[in-house]
């Protein structure tokens, strides 16, 4: 940082060191609003000479566009702040010279960055158009062969129940005529689940002696969350299956059901009590193993038994409900079909573990405490949610169809409820369903996030809140219908696979069972898997068609004799690694002379571990020329945990990356506003509409905590897809999510306060036409929060627009700035630091064209961030708000630079 000082400021030995004081400005987020205006503050600022005495360039988002522009200057013509300065400021020489300099001019030309020639029918917005098709097709194939595998499951799991009948035929001659009575595909099935289910209370006894957390022990392995859900979860799922079909066999063969007095409690014994006879058994071993005298937690055997008996027999008259509701019509003597079975068996399977598990737990009362109480709530909860999950899977690819086909037939007897269009039959309510379903799409996707139909505001009309709860539950419309969409389509297709005539949307038969359909549902996810490892999940998504247009705008204004491809207007040399903007110590290089950027991004913790995070669900993650990465908080410590790793390696086995991650790519990834996972906005039915309409700006990349920093993109993205696809991004996986800064702090002031900056200077052009400084205010928060450090700001309300009592049409602003202080440490008050925040206001003092072009746009200036498509008017009533606001502060700012600087 002094190297860079000397050659910005000079030396100068009374100079304080920089790290006490240094300085550094911020630029917000807001897409091109942000940017153009920010221009005009840098230009103001150049004009007073201000640029030179900046340490750090702090910018996330659409900040970051402007500050990779002055970047990619300095760098592209080997030029310091220092003449920067002087070519923003100097006057043009008329007529003879344009008012801007080339590198300003370019930016006015290429405003509209995403599409510069304007229409539906011109080469940059079919191009772009043609490129979003092309990835989002490519992504929903992954996607769409992952879900047709899924719905194909339960199809597989039936086969599984035709190949125990296959073994029975098989056994029939084999075996001798004392078992053959016993060689059933119930049997088996029964014997499979009562294994399984033993293996599962095993291992929930094992759990019960690791479970009090006033023992201070090692966690044993099977005490792990991956453990439970392996060894017990898992387990008592499968086992639920297996003992709904089993049922269907010995319920009745052993007279269960008809005499249920004493056979019903006797076999809930049987199968309850010698389930956690066996446990106990294990666990008696392993403590005569151990040579202990007792286990160390857990309740006594002796009352784990004792309870266990009790509970057998009140649970053993649910065996008989049971299987008049799932097993057999006992009336007619007609058994349900193994679809009937395997749809609510096991819930209900399930359901009955859960409730043996309430009354065992309450006959042991006091023996039990409320730490071993919590773990059963937690395995009940889990096994709640599985429960369900299978009884939708099934209802939806099984029972969907079915009831589309009833449906389909009763239209037919009401001839009104099918219309003929050309000559082709259609069925009012289905197409009515679909017209609904893409309508609420639609919606969905472009009002889920709208300001005037994305937000639930208590106080707004009922109209509004209508629009807020509809953009709110389209994202689940469009889910439903697309799995049972896709559920006729597996129907269809499990009926070619076993060539089976008819129409699929019947119950399946139960006679026609082959290896074909679990065949496909393997080929389809092979299939899946295949395709994401060549298609790499960042190449094929929009963030490269964002990144190159925003290089051709920024990046490439600054390029001397730039010679872009001919046909497409792009050229790589425009680009360049962020770690060559590294300032080597004792440098005399001109263009080191510069500060140094930061660029803010946010890192998705959707689904971490810290569970403060469950509203943030992200941390700052911060691309530097030297290092990149973020900290999080050390569990049971102060301190951070530091993840950070060099730049020039981030990335840098990817082609075109050999010196780590570029600027463009670091700009465009700090500006991935719509990404399916976005920190505090995140929303899972939201972020599976975007992933699967490939609406992913997001970049992953490497942890820096792990070895995947070089490699840049996973080799094999299906796992990353299906994490932003369910909404389960964190910070402990190999790769990590990457998105918009500002879907963690949008002011970029975050990483100046770590660096404990005396001086900020933070221009905020978010979208806040109401004035409540939102993005303000979350700053503040996460900085007293993460840092302990207070901000305080006063007359904010002067920068909030007001009406004259002589106009009450027209509101105006007192002051396009507010200074603060910046308490770093309460009990030293000699380390305070100075906060300038800028924000785009209007008053009555400003240019007279832009207050008049205020009038005519009713939005400036705060246009919604979704214009991204500036017109000429747009770019220079922004960029001469941001000069004027910058203007207007530069006193303060000159005052503040000299008190720290000397």
């Amino acid at each position: 940082m002094e190297t860079s000082r000397n050659l910005r400021l000079g030396e100068n030995p009374q100079r304080p060191a920089a790290q006490k004081s240094l300085i550094g400005l911020a630029f917000s987020g807001g897409g091109i609003r942000s940017a153009t205006f920010n221009l005009g503050v840098l230009q103001a600022l150049a004009r007073k000479r201000l640029l030179r005495s900046l340490d750090f360039v702090s910018t996330v988002a659409g900040g970051g566009y402007i500050g990779g522009w002055l970047m990619g200057w300095m760098q592209h013509q080997g030029i310091g702040i220092q003449e920067i300065e002087e070519r923003l400021s100097t006057p043009p020489r008329m007529p003879e010279e344009a008012s801007d300099p080339p590198e300003v001019h370019f930016l006015r030309n290429y405003s509209n960055y995403l599409t510069p020639r304007k229409g539906l029918l011109r080469a940059d917005f079919l191009a772009f158009a043609a490129s979003y098709l092309r990835n989002t097709l490519l992504n929903q194939i992954i996607l769409v062969l992952t879900l047709l595998a899924l719905l194909l499951v339960p199809r597989s799991i039936v086969y599984l129940l035709h190949v125990l009948e296959d073994l029975e035929d098989y056994s029939k001659g084999r075996v001798s005529e004392t078992l053959q009575p016993y060689m059933q595909s119930q049997y088996f099935a029964l014997a499979i689940a009562l294994a399984l289910g033993l293996l599962a209370v095993i291992y929930i006894g094992r759990n019960l002696q690791a479970v009090d957390p006033h023992k201070k022990k090692k966690d044993h392995w099977f005490a792990t969350s991956r453990a439970v859900h392996v060894l017990i979860i898992f387990p008592l799922l499968v086992s639920a299956g297996f003992f709904a079909y089993g049922c269907s066999q010995f319920l009745t063969q052993w007279g269960i059901v008809k005499s249920p007095l004493f056979l019903a409690p006797a076999m809930g014994i049987v199968l309850y009590f010698g389930m956690w006879a066996g446990a106990c058994l294990v666990r008696e071993i392993i403590r005569l193993k151990r040579r202990q005298r007792a286990l160390d937690g857990g309740p006594s055997s002796w009352l784990v038994l004792a309870t266990a008996a009790l509970t057998g027999i009140i649970i053993g008259y649910l065996l008989v409900p049971f299987a008049h509701i799932l097993i057999r019509d006992f009336e007619k003597g007609i058994p349900y079909s193994n679809w009937r079975v395997m749809t609510f068996g096991p819930p209900a399977a399930i359901l009955i573990m859960l409730l043996a598990g309430v009354v065992h737990i309450g006959l042991m009362g006091s023996g039990m405490t409320e730490a071993y109480r919590e773990w059963w709530g937690r395995l009940g909860g889990v096994l709640i949610l599985l429960a369900l999950c299978w009884l939708a899977l099934f209802l939806i690819s099984i029972y969907f169809p079915f009831e589309l086909g009833r449906l389909l037939r009763w239209e037919r007897t009401h001839p009104s409820l099918v219309m003929s269009i050309n000559g082709v039959p259609v069925h009012v309510l289905p197409a009515w369903g679909v017209v609904t379903w893409i309508a609420s799409t639609a919606y969905g996707v472009f009002f889920g996030k709208s300001e005037k139909s994305g937000k639930w505001n208590p106080d707004a009309p009922w109209s509004k809140k209508v629009l807020a709860m509809a953009a709110k539950i389209t994202p689940y419309i469009f889910i439903l219908g697309l799995l049972l969409g896709l559920s006729v389509l597996a129907s269809y297709l499990a009926n070619w696979a076993k060539h089976v005539g008819g129409s699929p949307l019947v119950v399946p038969s139960e006679l026609y069972f082959d290896i074909q359909v679990p065949l496909m549902c393997l080929i389809f996810i092979t299939a899946a898997l295949l395709v994401s490892w060549r298609v790499d999940i960042n190449e094929f998504s929009i963030h490269y068609l964002y990144r190159d247009r925003l290089v051709r705008c920024y990046l490439g204004a600054s390029v001397e004799e730039r010679n872009a491809q001919p046909f497409t207007g792009f050229s790589e040399e425009d680009n360049f690694p962020l770690s060559r903007l590294q300032i080597p110590v004792g440098s005399v290089l001109p263009q080191d002379g510069r500060p140094l950027p930061i660029l803010n991004t946010s890192l998705n913790v959707v689904r971490g571990k810290e569970l403060a995070l469950q509203t943030r669900k992200a941390r700052s993650f911060a691309l530097t020329p030297s290092f990149a990465g973020f900290t999080r908080a050390l569990p049971d410590k102060r301190e951070w945990e530091a993840a950070y790793a060099p730049t020039t390696k981030l990335a840098s086995k990817l082609p075109g990356f050999k010196e780590g991650i570029t600027i463009g790519t670091a700009m465009a990834i700090s500006g991935a506003a719509a990404s399916p996972n976005m920190g505090s906005y995140s929303d899972p039915a939201l972020g599976f509409l975007m992933t699967l309409f490939d609406v992913r700006l997001g970049w992953w990349i490497g942890n820096p905590r792990g070895k995947g920093w070089e490699n840049g993109s996973p080799r094999i993205g299906f796992a990353c897809l299906l994490q932003e696809l369910l909404g389960s991004t964190n910070d402990d996986s190999k790769y990590v999510y990457l998105s918009d800064g500002g879907h963690f702090e949008n002011l970029a002031i975050y990483e100046l306060v770590r660096r404990h900056c005396r001086l900020i200077i933070a221009s905020d052009a978010s979208c806040d036409s109401e004035y409540t400084f939102g993005d303000l205010h979350n700053a503040v928060e996460r900085c007293r929060t993460d840092f302990g450090v207070e901000i305080v700001l006063g007359d904010l309300h002067k920068i909030a627009p007001k009406a004259p009592p002589d106009d009450p049409a027209i509101f105006r602003s007192e002051t396009h700035f507010a200074v603060g202080k910046i308490r770093y440490n309460v009990d030293s008050p000699e380390e305070d630091g100075t906060i300038i925040y800028l924000k785009p206001a209007l008053l009555q003092s400003d240019p007279c064209d832009v207050l008049a072009y205020a009038n005519k746009n009713g939005s400036f200036p705060h246009d919604t961030t979704a214009n991204q498509w500036f017109d000429e008017a747009h770019f220079e009533n922004y960029r001469a708000l941001g000069e004027a606001s910058g203007s207007a502060a530069s006193e303060a700012i000159a005052v503040a630079i000299r008190r720290i600087l000397g």
